[in-house]
Protein backbone atom coordinates (compact mmCIF):
# COMPACT_ATOMS: atom_id res chain seq x y z
CA UNK A 1 0.00 0.00 0.00
CA UNK A 2 2.32 2.70 0.71
CA UNK A 3 4.95 1.41 -1.97
CA UNK A 4 1.49 1.78 -4.47
CA UNK A 5 1.32 5.70 -2.92
CA UNK A 6 5.03 6.65 -3.06
CA UNK A 7 4.82 5.87 -6.85
CA UNK A 8 1.80 7.88 -6.96
CA UNK A 9 3.30 10.58 -5.42
CA UNK A 10 6.09 10.22 -7.96
CA UNK A 11 4.10 10.05 -11.09
CA UNK A 12 1.58 13.14 -9.79
CA UNK A 13 4.95 14.75 -8.88
CA UNK A 14 6.87 13.73 -12.87
CA UNK A 15 3.56 14.82 -14.42
CA UNK A 16 3.45 18.30 -12.89
CA UNK A 17 6.92 19.22 -13.82
CA UNK A 18 6.61 17.62 -17.40
CA UNK A 19 3.51 19.72 -17.50
CA UNK A 20 5.54 22.47 -16.41
CA UNK A 21 8.19 22.26 -18.71
CA UNK A 22 5.71 21.43 -21.97
CA UNK A 23 3.78 24.48 -21.24
CA UNK A 24 7.12 26.73 -20.67
CA UNK A 25 8.16 25.49 -24.40
CA UNK A 26 4.99 26.47 -25.62
CA UNK A 27 5.22 29.68 -24.07
CA UNK A 28 8.88 30.18 -25.69
CA UNK A 29 7.80 29.08 -29.03
CA UNK A 30 4.43 31.74 -29.04
CA UNK A 31 6.47 34.43 -27.91
CA UNK A 32 9.24 33.73 -30.22
CA UNK A 33 6.66 33.46 -32.87
CA UNK A 34 4.58 37.20 -31.72
CA UNK A 35 8.40 38.63 -31.29
CA UNK A 36 8.96 37.56 -35.07
CA UNK A 37 5.93 39.01 -36.64
CA UNK A 38 6.43 42.49 -34.63
CA UNK A 39 9.76 42.67 -36.16
CA UNK A 40 8.99 42.14 -39.28
CA UNK A 41 5.44 44.85 -39.22
CA UNK A 42 7.76 47.16 -37.88
CA UNK A 43 10.01 46.71 -40.80
CA UNK A 44 7.42 46.90 -43.58
CA UNK A 45 6.70 49.93 -41.23
CA UNK A 46 10.03 51.88 -41.81
CA UNK A 47 10.36 50.27 -45.47
CA UNK A 48 6.77 51.90 -46.22
CA UNK A 49 7.83 55.54 -45.46
CA UNK A 50 11.68 55.51 -45.66
CA UNK A 51 12.75 55.00 -42.54
CA UNK A 52 15.85 53.55 -41.49
CA UNK A 53 16.04 50.33 -39.46
CA UNK A 54 18.22 48.97 -36.96
CA UNK A 55 17.21 45.59 -35.04
CA UNK A 56 19.20 46.09 -31.65
CA UNK A 57 19.37 50.05 -31.98
CA UNK A 58 23.54 50.25 -32.85
CA UNK A 59 23.10 53.22 -34.57
CA UNK A 60 22.32 55.03 -31.47
CA UNK A 61 26.32 54.50 -30.39
CA UNK A 62 27.39 56.45 -33.24
CA UNK A 63 24.97 59.00 -33.16
CA UNK A 64 25.58 60.00 -29.72
CA UNK A 65 29.28 59.47 -29.87
CA UNK A 66 29.55 57.50 -27.31
CA UNK A 67 32.54 55.02 -26.52
CA UNK A 68 31.88 52.02 -24.60
CA UNK A 69 34.82 52.29 -21.62
CA UNK A 70 36.72 48.88 -22.39
CA UNK A 71 36.69 46.59 -18.49
CA UNK A 72 40.22 47.30 -16.65
CA UNK A 73 39.48 45.61 -13.82
CA UNK A 74 40.72 42.27 -13.81
CA UNK A 75 38.22 39.22 -12.47
CA UNK A 76 38.66 36.83 -10.27
CA UNK A 77 37.49 33.13 -10.60
CA UNK A 78 35.18 33.48 -7.29
CA UNK A 79 33.89 36.17 -8.60
CA UNK A 80 33.08 34.82 -12.30
CA UNK A 81 31.41 31.62 -10.89
CA UNK A 82 29.62 33.03 -8.40
CA UNK A 83 28.30 36.84 -10.30
CA UNK A 84 29.10 37.15 -13.97
CA UNK A 85 26.51 33.94 -14.77
CA UNK A 86 23.90 35.68 -12.55
CA UNK A 87 24.18 39.46 -13.79
CA UNK A 88 23.29 39.68 -17.23
CA UNK A 89 25.24 42.43 -19.18
CA UNK A 90 23.76 45.87 -20.75
CA UNK A 91 25.01 46.01 -24.43
CA UNK A 92 26.87 48.78 -25.25
CA UNK A 93 23.66 50.38 -26.67
CA UNK A 94 21.58 50.04 -23.71
CA UNK A 95 24.74 51.52 -21.90
CA UNK A 96 24.91 55.04 -24.61
CA UNK A 97 21.19 55.82 -23.33
CA UNK A 98 22.28 55.39 -19.65
CA UNK A 99 25.09 58.18 -20.55
CA UNK A 100 22.05 60.69 -21.10
CA UNK A 101 21.47 60.54 -17.53
CA UNK A 102 17.65 60.04 -18.09
CA UNK A 103 16.91 57.83 -14.88
CA UNK A 104 14.42 55.69 -17.28
CA UNK A 105 17.87 54.28 -18.81
CA UNK A 106 19.91 54.03 -15.50
CA UNK A 107 17.50 52.21 -13.55
CA UNK A 108 17.00 48.14 -13.81
CA UNK A 109 19.31 45.69 -15.62
CA UNK A 110 18.93 43.21 -18.43
CA UNK A 111 18.03 45.65 -20.71
CA UNK A 112 17.76 45.23 -24.29
CA UNK A 113 16.79 47.65 -27.41
CA UNK A 114 14.73 46.17 -30.15
CA UNK A 115 13.21 46.94 -33.58
CA UNK A 116 14.64 50.70 -33.55
CA UNK A 117 13.24 53.09 -36.53
CA UNK A 118 14.95 56.24 -36.68
CA UNK A 119 12.10 59.17 -38.41
CA UNK A 120 13.38 62.23 -40.02
CA UNK A 121 12.39 65.35 -38.27
CA UNK A 122 13.56 68.76 -39.35
CA UNK A 123 17.25 68.52 -39.72
CA UNK A 124 17.28 66.03 -36.51
CA UNK A 125 15.57 62.39 -35.90
CA UNK A 126 13.49 60.92 -33.87
CA UNK A 127 14.32 57.07 -32.42
CA UNK A 128 11.41 54.43 -31.95
CA UNK A 129 12.11 51.21 -29.80
CA UNK A 130 11.08 49.04 -28.39
CA UNK A 131 13.06 48.88 -24.65
CA UNK A 132 13.01 45.94 -22.53
CA UNK A 133 14.35 45.89 -18.64
CA UNK A 134 13.82 44.68 -15.59
CA UNK A 135 13.37 45.86 -11.82
CA UNK A 136 14.61 43.60 -9.20
CA UNK A 137 15.87 39.94 -9.11
CA UNK A 138 14.32 36.44 -8.82
CA UNK A 139 10.66 36.48 -7.48
CA UNK A 140 10.91 39.55 -6.45
CA UNK A 141 11.50 40.65 -10.39
CA UNK A 142 9.54 42.27 -12.67
CA UNK A 143 10.19 43.14 -16.46
CA UNK A 144 8.97 46.35 -18.41
CA UNK A 145 8.36 46.53 -22.11
CA UNK A 146 7.71 50.14 -23.51
CA UNK A 147 8.11 51.58 -27.12
CA UNK A 148 10.00 54.69 -26.36
CA UNK A 149 10.74 58.03 -28.48
CA UNK A 150 14.20 59.66 -28.08
CA UNK A 151 15.42 62.59 -29.28
CA UNK A 152 17.92 65.04 -28.97
CA UNK A 153 17.09 68.49 -28.35
CA UNK A 154 19.05 72.08 -29.68
CA UNK A 155 18.44 73.69 -26.47
CA UNK A 156 19.41 72.27 -22.73
CA UNK A 157 16.78 70.98 -21.30
CA UNK A 158 15.74 71.07 -17.55
CA UNK A 159 15.78 67.65 -15.72
CA UNK A 160 12.37 66.32 -15.17
CA UNK A 161 10.08 63.92 -14.79
CA UNK A 162 5.94 63.39 -16.28
CA UNK A 163 3.77 61.40 -15.83
CA UNK A 164 -0.35 60.24 -15.80
CA UNK A 165 -1.11 61.25 -12.15
CA UNK A 166 -3.36 58.59 -9.98
CA UNK A 167 -5.50 57.90 -7.01
CA UNK A 168 -1.66 57.62 -4.72
CA UNK A 169 -0.46 60.86 -6.00
CA UNK A 170 -3.59 62.58 -4.31
CA UNK A 171 -2.92 60.82 -1.28
CA UNK A 172 1.03 61.79 -0.90
CA UNK A 173 -0.48 65.58 -2.49
CA UNK A 174 -2.91 65.35 0.88
CA UNK A 175 0.00 64.63 3.58
CA UNK A 176 2.36 67.28 1.83
CA UNK A 177 4.18 65.47 -1.14
CA UNK A 178 3.20 67.89 -3.83
CA UNK A 179 4.34 67.99 -7.60
CA UNK A 180 4.83 70.86 -9.01
CA UNK A 181 1.73 72.03 -10.74
CA UNK A 182 1.19 74.96 -13.44
CA UNK A 183 -0.73 78.04 -12.88
CA UNK A 184 -3.55 78.18 -14.98
CA UNK A 185 -3.49 74.69 -16.82
CA UNK A 186 -5.46 72.81 -14.07
CA UNK A 187 -6.82 70.20 -16.29
CA UNK A 188 -2.73 69.61 -16.73
CA UNK A 189 -2.33 69.61 -13.39
CA UNK A 190 -5.22 66.67 -12.86
CA UNK A 191 -3.56 64.63 -15.48
CA UNK A 192 -0.15 64.47 -15.44
CA UNK A 193 2.08 64.23 -12.20
CA UNK A 194 5.20 66.85 -12.58
CA UNK A 195 8.40 66.66 -10.72
CA UNK A 196 12.33 68.35 -11.55
CA UNK A 197 15.05 69.08 -9.81
CA UNK A 198 14.80 72.47 -10.18
CA UNK A 199 11.50 73.86 -9.67
CA UNK A 200 11.73 77.14 -11.14
CA UNK A 201 13.68 76.09 -14.29
CA UNK A 202 10.97 73.04 -15.04
CA UNK A 203 8.09 76.35 -14.55
CA UNK A 204 10.31 78.12 -17.23
CA UNK A 205 10.03 75.74 -19.60
CA UNK A 206 6.48 74.64 -19.41
CA UNK A 207 5.03 77.50 -20.65
CA UNK A 208 1.18 77.96 -21.59
CA UNK A 209 2.21 76.58 -25.34
CA UNK A 210 3.68 73.58 -23.87
CA UNK A 211 1.56 73.01 -21.26
CA UNK A 212 -1.44 73.11 -23.51
CA UNK A 213 0.54 70.74 -25.99
CA UNK A 214 0.65 68.01 -23.12
CA UNK A 215 -3.49 68.56 -21.97
CA UNK A 216 -4.25 68.15 -25.67
CA UNK A 217 -2.06 64.78 -25.51
CA UNK A 218 -2.99 62.85 -22.22
CA UNK A 219 -1.00 59.65 -21.28
CA UNK A 220 2.56 60.14 -21.83
CA UNK A 221 5.67 59.46 -19.58
CA UNK A 222 8.04 61.97 -20.14
CA UNK A 223 11.67 62.36 -19.25
CA UNK A 224 14.44 64.93 -20.19
CA UNK A 225 17.76 65.80 -19.12
CA UNK A 226 20.65 67.73 -20.48
CA UNK A 227 19.74 67.84 -24.04
CA UNK A 228 17.58 64.47 -24.09
CA UNK A 229 13.91 64.16 -24.04
CA UNK A 230 12.25 60.59 -24.04
CA UNK A 231 8.03 59.67 -24.36
CA UNK A 232 6.33 56.51 -23.64
CA UNK A 233 3.07 55.20 -22.66
CA UNK A 234 4.45 52.56 -20.26
CA UNK A 235 3.72 49.81 -22.54
CA UNK A 236 4.56 48.38 -26.17
CA UNK A 237 2.64 50.00 -28.91
CA UNK A 238 0.76 47.76 -30.83
CA UNK A 239 2.08 47.74 -34.62
CA UNK A 240 -1.70 48.47 -35.86
CA UNK A 241 -1.21 52.52 -33.88
CA UNK A 242 2.41 52.65 -34.57
CA UNK A 243 1.96 55.02 -37.60
CA UNK A 244 -0.43 56.97 -35.21
CA UNK A 245 1.87 57.18 -32.38
CA UNK A 246 5.11 58.42 -34.30
CA UNK A 247 2.77 61.05 -35.97
CA UNK A 248 1.75 61.89 -32.55
CA UNK A 249 5.55 62.21 -31.06
CA UNK A 250 5.90 64.51 -34.35
CA UNK A 251 3.56 66.87 -33.30
CA UNK A 252 4.00 66.91 -29.96
CA UNK A 253 7.81 67.98 -30.48
CA UNK A 254 6.56 69.89 -33.18
CA UNK A 255 4.58 72.12 -30.61
CA UNK A 256 7.69 72.20 -28.39
CA UNK A 257 9.77 73.86 -30.34
CA UNK A 258 12.98 72.50 -29.10
CA UNK A 259 15.54 74.00 -31.56
CA UNK A 260 17.70 76.44 -30.91
CA UNK A 261 16.21 79.26 -33.58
Amino acid sequence: MIEMIEENIFFIMFSAVALLFLLFIVYFIDSARRNKKRKKEIINIAQQNAFEYDPDGSIIISYMNYLPSPETQKKNIFTLLLFEGWVPKDSPQSDALSSTQIKHFIIGHSKKIKNMISVPFHNKKIFFFDYYYTIGRGKNSHKYSQTVALFKSDITLPEFTMRPENFLDSISEFVGFNDIDISGFEKFSKIYYLKGSDENAVLSFFSPERAAIFEENPGYYVEASNRYIIFHKNKLIPVKDYRDYINSIIAILSGLKLDAN
